[in-house]
């Protein structure tokens, strides 16, 4: 028993050693980083940050610009682009059903290309609506969504809802 609990110890020890290494998280293979730093708003007047708070892949999504302590989203995303967002969605999100095939056609017709294509994870970790936190400390709440992004637009499709969201930079 004393064998098991020391091997335990060394086992956690470890791992909290690797885990301090270098200090920041590496990105998986194939993540981009294209949204860090950027603003954008939909038509509504909600404000969506990414970079906040204090985070590279952190992001805060505002009802109302102007109010900032009340009423909004945040936490993480993982966003990838291009090819590695294809791959994202076909394989890792192939529950959703979307295929390959779809998105080549998708990008055939050429209104939109494969090098604009995005696919992107959000982690909600807090969800603040008239003052109170509406997220418990154990659950789960990430939504998935794909769509395109260029310096005028990001247009991402909830793949939970179907529901469409058209952003547009803010300077």
């Amino acid at each position: 028993m004393k064998r098991i609990a020391t091997l335990v110890l060394v086992l956690l020890l470890a791992a909290s050693v690797m885990a301090g290494c270098g200090g920041a998280v590496e990105p998986e293979p194939g993540m981009a980083n294209d949204l860090a730093g950027t603003t954008w708003s939909p038509s509504d007047g909600s404000y969506l940050i990414f970079g906040e708070p204090g985070a590279e892949n952190g992001f805060l999504w505002y009802l109302d610009r102007e109010v900032t302590d009340d009423n909004f989203y945040g936490g993480s995303y993982q966003l990838y682009r291009g090819e590695a967002a294809v791959t994202y969605v076909t394989e890792d999100l192939a529950d959703y059903g979307v295929t390959k095939e779809e998105l080549d056609r998708l990008f055939a017709n050429g209104e939109s290309s494969a090098e604009d294509f995005v696919a992107m994870t959000v982690s909600y970790a807090t969800f603040v609506r008239n003052g109170e936190e509406q997220i418990g400390p154990d659950e789960d709440r990430q939504i998935s969504y794909y769509g395109f992004l260029s310096e005028e637009e990001l247009a991402i499709v909830n793949m939970n809802t179907g529901g469409l969201y058209q952003f547009s930079p803010v300077e």
